[in-house]
């Protein structure tokens, strides 16, 4: 079911014709910057344009909430999102600066999306091994920009989802990257993960053969705990979890496989 859109707004004054164009083309629904011209970067972005107007007349930015955005690329499920030339929205590259995440639905090059943003708070991407979000890249063997693929379980070595047969998990997809390309995963720390059946919340989890998380039972992988439970029956739904796949250990107690 759709979701209501809810989001906040700021009333600037337009340094450039706004007024015309078609949706995904046009200016409508995206980024602007304070001073009323369209947006290059995501630094310096106020939100994104709801209504259109004339040069020198007033218009509509929503700054945070649920809003429509248009796509400059391909992006996946629940992929974060950057400000980009004319502004489009697109994926993140290395000091790129975060103003959302798209919403459920995968966005195609040039589509009008949907996805979550606060401008006022963004915060910069930095995909490498050593940096405070956990964050990694690898190449991808398999197209992991597939419906759902956000959230799931990757194994770095073999460039797809973990498929439970060899060793463990290697991190929870951020970023999908199609076969080729370079993909983000976060080995540790809070992170959307994607649901296998119902989760509850303070369940330790296991990873499963699709990389989907799931209750950790006796002889399984611990690789995290549940921050929240998922919806009833929400299998492949998103769900937050905090995940440690540095140093993953199996369940050998009551302890690892119950309510915390």
């Amino acid at each position: 079911m759709a979701s209501e859109k809810k989001w906040d707004g700021l009333t600037l004054v337009s340094a450039i014709d706004m007024s015309g164009g078609v949706r995904g083309t046009g200016v409508i629904y995206k980024a602007v910057t304070y001073a009323g011209n369209i947006a290059a970067v995501g630094s310096g972005s106020a939100g994104l344009l709801q209504t259109q107007a004339k040069s020198g007349q007033q218009i509509t930015v929503g700054w945070t909430g649920e809003m429509k955005y248009i796509a400059a690329a391909a992006v996946v499920a629940g992929g974060d999102l950057v400000v980009t030339t004319s502004g489009y929205l697109t994926n993140p590259v290395s000091g790129s600066v975060v103003v959302g995440r798209n919403g459920d639905i995968a966005a195609t090059s040039g589509s009008v999306s949907r996805g979550t943003f606060n401008f006022a708070n963004p915060w910069r991407w930095a995909p490498d091994s050593h940096n405070a979000d956990n964050l990694f890249t690898f190449a991808t063997a398999a197209d992991l920009t597939v419906s759902n693929a956000v959230g799931k379980a990757v194994y770095a070595n073999s460039g797809d989802f973990h498929s439970g047969v060899i060793q463990h998990a290697s991190g929870v997809l951020v970023t999908g990257a199609t076969s080729g390309g370079t993909a983000v995963a976060k080995i540790s720390g809070p992170v959307p993960a994607r649901a296998g059946g119902v989760i509850t919340l303070g369940r330790s989890l296991t990873t499963t053969n699709s990389g989907h998380f799931a209750h950790a039972t006796s002889g399984t992988i611990v690789v995290g705990k549940a921050l929240a439970a998922s919806a009833a029956g929400n299998s492949g739904g998103l769900f937050n979890a905090a995940i440690n796949l540095i140093s993953p250990h199996w369940a050998t107690s009551s302890e690892d496989v119950t309510l915390a």
